[in-house]
C-alpha cells in the first residue's frame, strides 16, 4: 500500500518526523524521491515508533524470502555503529545454520559474501570507512531490525542486546527468559547473572554473546540452563572458567588470563553438537584439558582416557596466536575433524603428545581430516610420532615451520585423496623420509609457494 494523506494527518508530528526520516535516509543512501509515493508493507501496529519503522522497513520487505532476511536481522546483535568483520559475520551465520549451504563450507562462504553485497545494495548495511573487510549498520536501521524481531502485540523480546552498562540486574534477567538470542557487550559488572540461589532458565535461547565483560567466570550451572544454545561467543573477556553447553560454535578470542581450558566429561557430553571451535589471541592459554576422575585422582592419564565422551560433530578447529599453547592432544576426542588450522603458536612443539601412553596408533586419529594448515610455528617438531594413513586428506599447507623435519607419511598415506602439498621449497627439500620412494611418491603433489598468510589459505580473515 502507499502512505496517503490520512497517514500524514493522523498525528501532528508525523510530517516533521517524515522530514527527519528523509534526511536520515538520504544520509544512508536510501531512495526517497517522493516519500508520499513510497511503497511499503505497513505492519498493523500502533504508535509513533511503529509508523517510523514501518516506513524504514521498505528496504527489508523488498528483500527476497529466505536466509537473507534472517542474516540481516542477525546483524542487530552487534552494538550501534560497530565495525563488523565480514568474515566473522559469515562465520556466525554458518554456526547458526542460517545459510542454505552450511553443509558445504566453501558454498556457505560464497553465499555469505553474496548476502553481504545484497544488503549493501539495499542500503541495509554500510561499508566501513576504515576497512574494506568490515561493514556496519546505521543505528536507525539497527533499531528497525530489533523492532522487526518482535511480533506485533508481543511484549517479550526474542532478541536482547545490552551494551555499555555498569551491571546486569536480576530484573533484566527475569525479562529475558523467553529470548532466543542475547547479546551483552561492555558490561562492567555481571555478577548478578547468578541471581539468588536459583539459576534462571532460558529454554528458547539459541545464541549468547558475552563480549568484553568483567566476569571472572560463568556461574556454575548457568549454561546448562540453556539447552538449545548453538552459538556461544566469549570474545575479549578478562578471565574465564568455561563450562560446556549444547552449542554448535564456540569462539574464544582475546581471553586474557585464561591459562587453561578445562572440560569435564559431562561438559564434553553436553557439547555433543559442537561443530566449530576457534581460539584466537588467548596469549596465556597453555593447555586444553579433558579431565576425568580415575580412582579418585585427577591426572594426565585419566584425562586422555579413550572411553571419555567425544566431540562427535566437531569438524573445524582454528587455533590462532596462542603463544603459550603446547599441544593439541585433546583432538584425539574429535574423530570427525575435517579442517585444522594452527598459526602463530610460538611455544608449540607437537600437535599430538604421545607420552601419556593412551594415544594408540590405531586410534583413527585424523581419519576424516581433509585440510591441514600449519603456519608460523617456530618450535614445532612433530605432528605426531607415528605414521598416519590420512585416508581423507586433500591439502596440506605449511609455512615458517623450520623445525618440522618429518611428516607422518608412509607410501599409502593420503592414497586416493591427496591433491596438494603447499610449502616453501627449502622446507620440502629438507624433509627427512624413511624411504626415498616415499618422497618420490609425494613429489608430484608438492607445490612451492612464497609466503601466503593463513587468512588467504582459509579464504577469510580473523
Amino acid at each position: 500500500m502507499k502512505v496517503g494523506e490520512d497517514t500524514f494527518n493522523s498525528h501532528p508530528e508525523i510530517l516533521t518526523l517524515v522530514e527527519e526520516i528523509v534526511k536520515e535516509c538520504k544520509e544512508m543512501g536510501l531512495s526517497t524521491t517522493s516519500i508520499k509515493d513510497l511503497s511499503i508493507n505497513v505492519i498493523n501496529v500502533s504508535g509513533m515508533e511503529d509508523q517510523v519503522f514501518s516506513i524504514l522497513a521498505f528496504s527489508y520487505n523488498s528483500l527476497s524470502n529466505g536466509p537473507i532476511k534472517f542474516c540481516f536481522l542477525y546483524c542487530s546483535m552487534f552494538p550501534s555503529d560497530y565495525e563488523i568483520l565480514e568474515d566473522e559475520l559469515i562465520e556466525l551465520w554458518i554456526g547458526e545454520g542460517l545459510l542454505i549451504a552450511s553443509y558445504d563450507i566453501q558454498r556457505a562462504w560464497n553465499q555469505g559474501y553474496d548476502i553481504i553485497q545484497s544488503l549493501k545494495e539495499a542500503c541495509l548495511l554500510d561499508s566501513s570507512d576504515q576497512s574494506e573487510k568490515h561493514v556496519k549498520m546505521h543505528d536507525m536501521i539497527r533499531d528497525m531490525a530489533l523492532w522487526l524481531t518482535t511480533k506485533p502485540g508481543e511484549d517479550k523480546k526474542k532478541v536482547v542486546v545490552k551494551e555499555r552498562a555498569r551491571m546486569v540486574e536480576s530484573r533484566d534477567i527475569a525479562e529475558w527468559k523467553e529470548a532466543h538470542r542475547i547479546s551483552l557487550w561492555d558490561i562492567a559488572t555481571v555478577s548478578l547473572l547468578d541471581i539468588g540461589h536459583e539459576m534462571p532458565s532460558f529454554p528458547n535461547l539459541e545464541t549468547l554473546f558475552l563480549r568484553r565483560s568483567s566476569m571472572d567466570e560463568i556461574p556454575t550451572g548457568f549454561l546448562e540452563k540453556m539447552p538449545l544454545v548453538r552459538v556461544l561467543d566469549l570474545s575479549y573477556n578478562i578471565a574465564w572458567k568455561v563450562v560446556g553447553s549444547c552449542i554448535r560454535k564456540l569462539h574464544l578470542q582475546s581471553c586474557s588470563k585464561m591459562i587453561s581450558l578445562e572440560l569435564s566429561p559431562s561438559c564434553v557430553q553436553a557439547m555433543v553438537h559442537l561443530e566449530t571451535l576457534q581460539i584466537n589471541s588467548c596469549d596465556d592459554l597453555n593447555d586444553v584439558k579433558i579431565n576425568a576422575e580415575d580412582k579418585g585422582k585427577r591426572g594426565f592419564i585419566s584425562r586422555y582416557n579413550m572411553f571419555l565422551p567425544k566431540f562427535c560433530k566437531l569438524h573445524e578447529v582454528h587455533i590462532i596466536s596462542c603463544s603459550k599453547l603446547l599441544n593439541l592432544t585433546w583432538l584425539i576426542y574429535a574423530p570427525c575433524l575435517q579442517s585444522l588450522a594452527v598459526s602463530a603458536c610460538e611455544s608449540m612443539e607437537e600437535l599430538i603428545n604421545r607420552n601419556d601412553g593412551v594415544v594408540k596408533e590405531n586410534s583413527g586419529l585424523f581419519s576424516r581430516l581433509t585440510t591441514l594448515q600449519l603456519e608460523n610455528l617456530p618450535k614445532i617438531k612433530s605432528i605426531c610420532n607415528w605414521v598416519l594413513p590420512f585416508p581423507s586428506l586433500k591439502m596440506i599447507y605449511v609455512h615458517s615451520c623450520e623445525n618440522l623435519r618429518k611428516i607422518p607419511f608412509d607410501f599409502n598415506s593420503g592414497k586416493n585423496s591427496l591433491k596438494k602439498i603447499q610449502a616453501e621449497q627449502n622446507w620440502w627439500e629438507g624433509l627427512q623420509w624413511e624411504d626415498e620412494a616415499i618422497k618420490q611418491r609425494f613429489n608430484s603433489f608438492f607445490m612451492p609457494s612464497e609466503y601466503m598468510d593463513l587468512q588467504q589459505v582459509l579464504g577469510y580473515g580473523y
